[in-house]
């Protein structure tokens, strides 16, 4: 499945929706997405059938996401950032395209890790 967004928003939108814990779906997110200010994020980052100028969540020293980090059936424009840091719950990568550097250096996974490519 290709991604086909029919909504186009902004990244500060898309941050907010994110803190407020609430997943994006069928968008295209204009902008970099960074989360480079949060050292601990709690909510879960769902994004399914979009397509993402940029996503970024390193820090300058380490981050740990609380929640799940769910991507499925989106395309990333650009390099996508999440180093340094641990992800304590599901990590699924389930369909995306990734059309640059991908950056999981120095990053540990605690929970359960799924990747799967497109069909």
């Amino acid at each position: 499945m290709t991604a086909n967004p029919f909504h186009k928003i902004s990244s500060a939108k898309a941050l907010d929706l994110l803190a407020n814990g609430e997943a994006i779906f069928n968008s295209y997110v204009e902008g970099k997405i960074k989360l480079l200010k949060l050292e601990s994020f709690c909510q879960t980052i769902e994004f399914r059938n979009c397509i993402l100028s940029s996503f970024s969540g390193a820090v300058t020293t380490f981050s740990f996401f609380e929640g799940n980090l769910v991507f499925e059936n989106c395309n990333f424009d650009d390099y996508l950032d999440i180093q340094a840091g641990i992800n304590s719950c599901l990590v699924r990568f389930v369909g995306n395209t990734f059309n640059e550097f991908v950056n999981f250096f120095d990053r540990s996974f605690i929970g359960e890790v799924v990747v799967l490519k497109r069909h």
